[in-house]
C-alpha cells in the first residue's frame, strides 16, 4: 500500500499475525481486567476537562487539551491564520508529548511537527484527502491531524477521532466558533444523509475561532475558545472559556 507523502519515498503498512495469544489470566495478572468497583474504571469524561480548564488563559487551554488528548478545530475564513495556529499546537505538542506518532493529510505542504515519529501524507493528483484518510488508519497513528477538512472526508475524520484516536487537530472555513460545527454538518452530508450532530458532538472537544485583526501586528486575533461536551435536546453542548 503506498500513498502520495511529502517524503519521496513509498509508504508500506505490514501487518503481522501476533506471535503471542495473551490470555484472560495474562489481563488480570496485569490489572486490566479486575472488577466493577476498581476506580481506574471510572469514565474520564468532558465535564471534568471543562473544569479543570475554567481559569486558564486560552494557551494554557490548549496545552491542556493536547495533554488530554481532546481533538481541536481551529475555525477562520480564508487568510485568518488557521494553518498558522495548527502549527503552533504541533509545536506545542512535540514538547507535550514527543513520543506520539502523529501523521498529518494535507493537499499543500503547509504543516510541520517536530516529532520524531512523523509523517505528512499528501493528497494529490487521484489520491483524495478521504483515501489518505483510510490509509492512515493503517499505519497506526497516535494523532491524526488534518490541514484543511473541505469534504466528505469529515465523516472519516470524525469517526477516526471518536474511536480510538484521539487527540487530532483539523481546520475548517467558518466565521465564527458555532458556525465551524455547522459548516462540518454539511460535509459530512457530503457522505452520509444520516443526522450526525452527536457524532460531531462526541469527536470535537475545542472549537478555536481565529480572525484577521487590523489593530494588531500579528494581523490576527484568537476571539473564542469553545469547549464543546456534545450535543442534545437540538443544540451543541458548549461554554465559551
Amino acid at each position: 500500500m503506498t500513498v502520495a507523502a511529502l517524503r519521496a519515498s513509498s509508504i508500506f503498512a505490514i501487518r503481522l499475525r501476533p506471535r503471542r495469544i495473551f490470555t484472560l489470566g495474562d489481563y488480570e495478572a496485569a490489572h486490566i481486567l479486575t472488577e466493577k468497583d476498581d476506580p481506574l474504571n471510572r469514565l474520564r469524561r468532558r465535564e471534568d476537562f471543562a473544569v479543570s480548564v475554567r481559569s486558564l488563559t486560552h494557551s494554557d487551554i490548549i496545552r491542556a487539551a493536547i495533554r488530554a488528548r481532546k481533538n481541536i478545530l481551529v475555525v477562520g475564513s480564508t487568510g485568518s491564520g488557521k494553518t498558522t495556529l495548527v502549527n503552533a499546537i504541533l509545536d506545542a505538542l512535540a514538547q507535550i508529548t514527543p513520543n506520539d506518532r502523529v501523521i498529518s493529510i494535507e493537499d499543500t505542504t503547509e504543516l510541520q511537527c517536530a516529532v520524531k515519529n512523523y509523517l505528512d501524507l499528501r493528497a494529490v493528483g487521484k489520491v483524495t484527502m478521504l483515501e489518505c484518510l483510510r490509509a492512515c488508519m493503517r499505519l497506526k497513528p497516535t494523532r491524526i491531524v488534518v490541514g484543511e477538512v473541505r469534504g466528505a472526508e469529515a465523516h472519516t475524520l470524525l469517526k477516526a477521532w471518536n474511536t480510538g484516536h484521539p487527540g487530532g487537530a483539523a481546520t475548517i472555513h467558518a466565521n465564527d466558533a458555532i458556525s465551524g460545527l455547522i459548516r462540518l454538518e454539511s460535509l459530512v452530508a457530503e457522505a452520509t444523509s444520516a443526522p450526525q450532530q452527536t457524532l460531531i458532538g462526541e469527536a470535537v472537544n475545542v472549537v478555536i475561532f481565529i480572525d484577521e485583526e487590523s489593530d494588531l501586528k500579528a494581523g490576527r486575533k484568537v476571539r473564542e475558545v469553545l469547549l464543546v461536551t456534545g450535543y442534545r435536546d437540538g443544540r451543541y453542548q458548549v461554554e465559551h472559556v
